[in-house]
């Protein structure tokens, strides 16, 4: 018996994404090379969108090194076997790149494609300080950024995510919050929920006081959390 064929209609939104394609988290192949910007539709109303610094440029950069240390491209992406028993070599090739991490971290938008109306609600529980963020309740702005290592000294967060981010109200500051990696460009006259991942010992100085300073001087709030288990941050989103 034959299957029948589906219509996914594209919402309006989704019709004015430009050159960006959009992919059905279903629809997803195994080894499926998923493009920098591609946006991928996990329900009727979320996205994921990820986003990589100069990624045609880096991509190359990356097999040719690959290709100069006698590395096999197509078993990396097909063999996890080989790739795993390569593992050190293409790590170090990985960390030869310009930027390390930091350049070729992905970045990824996770959120509606437009504003929701002001009945949309992202409530917060930060059980690491034992309170519920009630007084920092978002409307409408239910969006989030999360960077990773990334650079934002080299990377435009909210050039890059430009049509996205009105409805962006939570930013993960990358690299446990460290000042060399940190631009605070994206912040606006609006609150944004900030959290930051460091290490329940603080052996590396994170996150930098300057870093945390820059958020609360532009109205927003800093989030730590650790690896201990009672240390969490919860988003409660309402649509």
């Amino acid at each position: 018996m034959k299957k029948k064929k589906i219509n996914k209609r594209k919402t309006k939104k989704e019709e004015n994404i430009f050159d960006n394609k959009i992919i059905d988290i279903e629809d997803i192949k195994k080894n499926e090379e998923i493009k920098s910007g591609d946006v991928i539709k996990l329900q009727k109303e979320w996205y994921f969108v990820p986003h990589n610094y100069e990624y045609e440029k880096r991509k190359e950069e990356l097999k040719k090194e690959l290709k100069a240390n006698d590395l096999d491209i197509i078993k990396i992406e097909n063999d996890l076997d080989y790739a795993l028993n390569e593992r050190k070599k293409i790590k170090d090739v990985y960390d030869s790149l310009e930027g390390r991490i930091h350049l070729n971290s992905m970045v990824l938008y996770s959120g509606p494609l437009e504003p929701k109306n002001n009945k949309s609600l992202m409530h917060c529980l930060h059980s690491s300080l034992h309170y519920i963020c009630t007084k920092y309740r978002i409307f409408n702005r239910i969006g989030c950024i999360y960077t990773g290592d990334a650079n934002l000294k080299k990377i435009n967060i909210k050039k890059d995510f430009k049509d996205y981010w009105d409805s962006v109200g939570t930013v993960q500051i990358p690299h446990h919050g460290s000042g060399n990696e940190f631009n605070k460009n994206f912040f606006d006259d609006r609150f944004y929920y900030c959290p930051i991942s460091v290490g329940k010992d603080r052996r590396y100085g994170h996150p930098s006081e300057d870093v945390i300073d820059i958020i609360r001087d532009n109205k927003s709030i800093e989030i730590i959390i650790n690896e201990l288990p009672r240390s969490k941050f919860i988003q409660n989103i309402y649509i």
